[in-house]
């Protein structure tokens, strides 16, 4: 899915562990409430078949031939991530596992902080507060603009025991933003290839609604 992909892919990975370094070290004092860690989203059965129909599925929204509405399950998302995107992420991110909810989507993934020291100078900060290794979560809101783009809505962050107060969520991304980020307020922007019209995550599914545009990369 063109969403999910140029989440884990494209900035959003690259963008959570900015937002988060950042939030752990610039916000530590600000955060006075320790909660339960959560932990990783459990998933049940992913599998080589599920990620190879949801790759079937991304093909024909690429190139136009998919159906005016194109369904992904949890576990085609899921099973796509762990076995098509897991060689995309940064050395030191691991065991990414998408989780739908009512609306929206819990995204986590394990991070070795140790080894991404060596390729994000902010994470060797957050390695100093939380650790050699710790657990991410966020959840975000997903849309499609009039114009095709997508965009991703950050509802909450949580590293660790940690969580980012959501009022620091917007001055977060901005700070992200000289790494190529496209922000406004907490809510993150990028194209998308394929033609949309929505977007929407109901029934443990995320439904695609495809436009008579052009397929194709957007500009």
């Amino acid at each position: 899915m063109a969403i999910v992909r140029n989440f884990f892919a494209g900035i959003g990975c690259l963008t959570l562990l900015a937002i988060l370094a950042l939030a752990a070290w610039l916000y530590r004092d600000e955060i006075v409430e320790w909660v339960e860690s959560r932990n990783a989203i459990e998933m049940s059965a992913p599998s080589e078949e599920l990620a190879a129909l949801a790759e079937e599925k991304i093909g024909q929204l690429r190139d136009g031939t998919a159906p005016d509405e194109v369904r992904f399950s949890e576990m085609e998302l899921q099973s796509y991530v762990q076995f098509r995107l897991i060689e995309r992420l940064p050395d030191g991110v691991y065991a990414p596992a998408v989780d739908l909810k009512d609306s929206t989507i819990a995204v986590s993934a394990e991070l070795d902080l140790v080894r991404l020291a060596a390729t994000v100078e902010a994470a060797d900060g957050l390695r100093r507060f939380l650790g050699d290794s710790t657990r991410v979560l966020t959840e975000v809101y997903p849309e499609i603009l009039d114009d095709g783009s997508g965009v991703l809505t950050i509802l909450s962050l949580q590293a660790g025991v940690v969580p980012v107060p959501p009022i620091a969520i917007p001055a977060l991304i901005d700070r992200a933003g000289d790494i190529g980020i496209k922000a406004e307020g907490n809510r993150v922007l990028f194209p998308l290839e394929g033609a949309y019209r929505s977007i929407r995550v109901a029934a443990d599914e995320v439904v695609l609604s495809t436009s008579a545009r052009a397929a194709g990369s957007l500009p």
